[in-house]
């Protein structure tokens, strides 16, 4: 690997990651829900709490891990997780490299290399910064890439040191969000098919062996430090009972196998007519796997089928969160590829692009970014830094986040938790009561300094039904501020006086 490829990919990294994530040191606030509730699990990780046992919250624990690096940077701001989502795309860019010297196109990498980065920034579903998926991204083009390697000229049977690395790599992805797994499952089904189909049992076993033991070396880790803190119980019920039976219970139970897939298919299409510009890369993609004969040849059918399996698990739930479509983006690079193809046939167009592409990339983001708009906004336009000065009135403040997932006030202020229960996650309470349960025994037990409430535009407090809230505790400041295209309201609440 040349340096000069690495120092361009963490330069272009760094500088188109300034204006498309609120992580940014640009940006005041990332004031995204889930973001903060991944960053208060690593605050707590780093501060010896036990995911599960001691917070509540239902993603993977190397995820936490990967938020607790980013709060060892910086304790009460994203920059921390700006440095990784720069390191990530650094290697996106880096393996984006390797695809094309496979191709013997390196020469295009300069080129062509902002707008494959632009080609993720601008989609749709790369929303706020920080998503499970945008981190999970560079090990599937490392995998994807593995993938090419093998396949080009039957590699498969001589370099297996790949299936240690993959087998790594779906572990690692495995204990971040495991519905994500879809690709190395695919990964595993297609050696298994070629090994099988050519009689090659000793070297499927090897392959096994090798696959599988990379994912088991990668969790043994993670059981021996939920074994040793007693939390093994709380692991398994939160990460794998909660998310597969409570997680989307009432779509998983009212919906058959043919209408899960109709839903499926439904928001395929529908992903695909918000993401224009993927849409356009994958037919130009399926082009150039139709003709290529570098890698492929007789088995063109190996990307679609690990783009269908990847989809299927990451929608297995017929749910569409803005941000789950993300996980799709590294099969943008065929689209790409087919783009290098074109641009070598056509010398004066790729010599034209030289000189502008650039400033034409940057322009792109700035204008298709659905982050750019909060570049704008200050600290006085946040309640998260607007409510700090009653709340740091009190000497080591205690707080709780009511009926929501996590908006970043620990963040601001500075405080781990000391409730389990810290933010409400998306279940519904007939289906687990628990969540909301443990909160409002906080506010009616006044067990906590602070309690932040929030409500859309219209809505009044009283329509939260909190018990004993204002029995409690006293309303000392309200604010008004956007959040994803609407207008809401938070209402700070502090504990009542002793009389």
């Amino acid at each position: 690997m040349k340096r000069r490829v690495v120092i361009y990919s963490l330069l272009l990294s760094f500088l188109f990651l300034l204006l498309a994530t609120k992580s940014s040191p640009l940006y005041v606030f990332n004031d995204w829900g889930d973001a903060n509730a991944f960053f208060t699990m690593g605050k707590g990780l780093m501060n010896g709490m036990v995911p599960y046992r001691d917070l509540f919250e239902q993603k993977g624990p190397i995820l936490y891990l990967i938020y607790g690096i980013g709060y060892l940077f910086s304790h009460q701001t994203f920059l921390g997780i700006y440095i990784l989502e720069v390191l990530a795309f650094t290697l996106v860019l880096v393996y984006f490299y390797k695809i094309l010297k496979l191709y013997q196109w390196e020469d295009s990498f300069y080129l062509f290399a902002p707008i494959f980065l632009t080609s993720f920034l601008t989609m749709r579903s790369f929303f706020h910064g920080g998503s499970v998926e945008e981190f999970t991204v560079p090990f599937l083009l490392m995998s994807l890439y593995h993938v090419l390697v093998l396949l080009k000229e039957d590699h498969y049977l001589s370099k297996n040191h790949y299936f240690w690395i993959d087998g790594i790599l779906a572990g690692i992805v495995f204990w971040m969000k495991y519905t994500l797994v879809g690709f190395w499952i695919g990964y595993g089904l297609l050696f298994l098919f070629l090994f099988l189909k050519r009689k090659e049992f000793k070297k499927m076993f090897s392959f096994l062996f090798q696959y599988l033991g990379g994912m088991i070396l990668l969790s043994i880790p993670i059981f021996i430090y939920f074994g040793i803190h007693h939390a093994l119980g709380d692991l398994w019920y939160t990460y794998f009972y909660l998310n597969i039976f409570l997680y989307h219970a009432e779509s998983m139970v009212q919906n058959g196998l043919l209408t899960k897939i109709g839903i499926m298919y439904y928001l395929f299409t529908t992903n695909l007519k918000n993401h224009a510009f993927y849409s356009i890369c994958l037919a130009l993609g399926a082009i150039f796997l139709y003709r290529d004969k570098v890698v492929f040849k007789k088995k063109k059918w190996v990307i679609p089928f690990l783009f269908i399996i990847l989809y299927f698990f990451a929608f297995l739930g017929c749910v569409n969160y803005r941000y789950y479509f993300f996980i799709m983006s590294p099969f943008l690079v065929f689209g790409i590829l087919w783009m290098i193809q074109y641009s070598k046939k056509n010398a004066i167009l790729k010599n034209s692009l030289l000189i502008f592409i650039l400033p034409l990339c940057f322009f792109y983001v700035y204008a298709f970014n659905d982050n750019i708009p909060y570049l704008s906004y200050k600290k006085e336009d946040y309640a998260q830094y607007t409510f700090l000065e009653e709340i740091h009135k009190k000497e080591n403040p205690t707080l709780l986040y009511y009926g929501g997932i996590d908006a970043g006030f620990y963040l601001t202020a500075d405080i781990i938790p000391q409730e389990k229960y810290f933010s409400k996650i998306n279940i519904s309470y007939f289906v687990y009561p628990d969540n909301v349960d443990a909160e409002r025994k906080v506010i009616s037990s006044a067990s906590v300094d602070f309690v932040i409430v929030r409500t859309e535009k219209n809505e009044s407090i009283s329509e939260k039904k909190i018990p004993d809230l204002e029995k409690n505790y006293q309303l000392v400041k309200t604010h008004t501020q956007e959040y994803e295209g609407r207008e809401v309201v938070y209402f700070l609440f502090k504990k009542q006086a002793l009389s």
